[in-house]
């Protein structure tokens, strides 16, 4: 929904409407609501479960920071996610049948057991580096995020000398990124 604000001619007409509450900028604030309360809900349940323990990282953090880890995961990651393994990953598979068949083979040796379902636990994944390579290589030749661009916050000099001021629009090229050599 917020992506409509980058359609708008003139910043000021979002604004107002986030302002006055209406329209597109009413709707976004009630999504927001709901994704807060629903995020907000989550972190509440696993504390109350007692998970907060000396092995538990991220509840070590406040209910805030958790809700925005949160968010970017639900928002970020399943587009991110979807197009790794299928536009990239698969493809690349389906072009290169001499990397699927030793994956296949790392896998089912990770993997094998009694015969029945298997539970994939972190330990099987630390067993399939090889696919953890495998996806990580396909997701730099084709990265989800083509491009991406921030905002600088405060004046910086790059290593090349290039000065950035303050508010200024950076934005970079992961794709391209993707196939220099020297990077």
């Amino acid at each position: 929904m917020s992506a409509w604000r980058e359609t708008a001619t003139v910043s000021l007409v979002w604004k107002a409407k986030r302002l006055l509450r209406i329209g597109s900028e009413r709707k976004l604030r009630e999504a927001i609501r709901v994704v807060n309360v629903l995020t907000n809900d989550l972190i509440h349940k696993r504390r109350k479960l007692g998970c907060a323990n000396d092995h538990d990282l991220l509840l070590r953090h406040d209910d805030e920071y958790l809700r925005n880890i949160v968010v970017s995961f639900l928002l970020a990651g399943r587009d991110i996610g979807a197009s790794a393994l299928t536009k990239s990953f698969f493809w690349l598979l389906a072009r290169h049948v001499e990397v699927s068949g030793p994956m296949r083979e790392k896998i089912n040796r990770a993997l094998s057991g009694s015969g029945e379902a298997v539970i994939v636990t972190v330990n099987k994944m630390r067993d399939m580096q090889y696919v953890h390579v495998a996806i990580f290589e396909s997701m730099q030749i084709f990265p989800s995020v083509q491009f991406d661009s921030k905002f600088c916050t405060a004046d910086n000099v790059l290593l090349d000398g290039m000065v950035v001021r303050r508010g200024t629009r950076v934005t970079y090229h992961t794709y391209t990124m993707g196939w220099m050599e020297e990077l």
